[in-house]
């Protein structure tokens, strides 16, 4: 599956992706569904052990996909908006993205990133229960 760009429509990824999931969960039952009508019960156990161990199988890379467009959309919507984020938060979206730190302002909690040659600007708030706190004084 190609990465998908933060200035693309993700919803038509999603859709397809979701309708080839809805594809391969249908089969099984319209399997099930067939064997149970032409009452052969070896071929409705066959197909629920198949079906099984393929669910076994396909499962992961099924939620893996919907994961990494699910991840690719919240990380672009935090990257577009202004609202104010954690420096947790902050960096999680600059390493997803591999983004590259321009400038970062720690009196106004600003930090401008480059992103695929497009800057932006993520507000940020320092962490309340960060393992490491700052104890000079000016």
């Amino acid at each position: 599956m190609k990465p998908v760009t933060i200035d693309q429509h993700e919803s038509t990824t999603m859709n397809n992706v979701a309708l080839r999931a809805l594809i391969i969960l249908a089969i099984p039952f319209i399997a099930f569904a067939v064997c149970l009508s032409l009452g052969m019960m070896t071929g409705v156990f066959a197909v629920l052990l198949i079906s099984f161990i393929g669910f076994v199988i396909l499962g992961p890379k099924l939620l893996a996909d919907f994961r990494e467009l699910h991840d690719q959309k919240l990380y672009s919507d935090i990257l577009k908006s202004e609202k104010p984020i954690s420096v947790h938060k902050a960096h999680e979206v600059i390493r997803y993205f591999n983004a590259t730190v321009l400038r970062i302002d720690s009196r106004k909690g600003v930090i401008q990133v480059m992103v695929n040659g497009d800057k932006y600007t993520m507000n940020v708030y320092p962490d309340t229960n960060a393992k490491f706190k700052q104890t000079a004084k000016v």
